[in-house]
């Protein structure tokens, strides 16, 4: 609201600027121009819309394009006979931003070193912590993973989406290591929050089957199956491989078809595919 963080305030600031563009549009159009696109084109995503992120460089993509109009027309000042000082002015800043990039740039050479700036700066949120222990995780190094999610799991707000999201990776993480009633345990309380996510229901459903549970890893596959219109590419493919581990070769084919119609370059379902139809042709 406009009480939070002064916000009045900026956009006092913001309404001082567009009145002062206004007032200078005739001597100087262009950097007006510039300025007044920007706004245009950057309040309907940072205005009218609540955002989970306070900040993301992506949102200025377009709308920068006013700004380089405005940089443009001070370039054309900077360059006139006689403004020695300006250039060098100009220079320095440059290389100073430059110096910065290539700083900025090792950092996001890794993900791993991305996320562990990120929680460096930010140590009191979630996020975060969530996204490098997905990084570890991706890399195998479950250990760094589990104490990442740990202080994720401290510091989420409970009964959120960012929790189940939560949740559902500490399942992913138990199911690696085969502790199937413990990621049944994870999937559950994710699925206690979003109950419209097939991919987690079928990760529910495998944990189940692995841990002896066969009749209700099957209705888990069925509950998620009533979410059509979110039916994915994993669905698919994790329920077409229990269809396969129970000799049902047909079933499993035609599921890893249907994960093809999401993913269709993915090599690994397409030789999935051809083996389930080998199979069921036996049949």
């Amino acid at each position: 609201s406009l009480g939070d963080h002064l916000s009045w305030l900026a956009l006092l600031a913001l309404v001082a600027l567009v009145g002062a563009a206004v007032w200078l549009h005739k001597r100087a159009p262009l950097p007006v121009f510039g300025f007044l696109l920007f706004l245009l084109i950057l309040a309907p995503t940072t205005t009218f819309f609540p955002l989970a992120d306070f900040a993301a460089e992506r949102r200025l993509y377009l709308p920068a394009l006013g700004l380089y109009l405005v940089l443009l027309w001070g370039l054309t000042r900077l360059f006139e006979p006689g403004a020695p000082a300006a250039r060098a002015t100009l220079a320095a800043i440059l290389a100073i931003y430059s110096f910065g990039t290539f700083q900025r740039a090792g950092v996001w050479s890794d993900e791993i070193r991305l996320w562990s700036d990120a929680v460096s700066k930010s140590p009191e949120k979630e996020r975060p912590w969530t996204w490098l222990g997905r990084a570890y995780f991706q890399q195998g190094n479950q250990v760094q993973a589990q104490q990442a999610w740990n202080r994720a799991a401290e510091l989420v707000e409970p009964d959120s989406e960012q929790e189940a999201f939560l949740y559902s990776n500490l399942g992913l993480l138990e199911a690696r290591n085969q502790r199937w009633e413990r990621a049944i345990e994870y999937y559950s309380r994710a699925l206690a929050t979003i109950r419209y996510e097939p991919t987690l229901y079928a990760q529910l459903a495998v944990a189940q089957i692995r841990a002896g549970r066969d009749e209700d890893g099957w209705k888990s596959f069925e509950a998620g199956a009533q979410w059509k219109l979110r039916l994915n590419a994993q669905y698919f493919i994790l329920r077409g491989q229990e269809y396969f581990q129970i000799g049902e070769y047909e079933k499993a084919a035609k599921d890893f078809q249907s994960a093809l119609a999401f993913q269709p370059d993915n090599p690994e379902t397409q030789k999935n595919l051809e083996i389930a139809r080998r199979a069921a042709a036996r049949n």
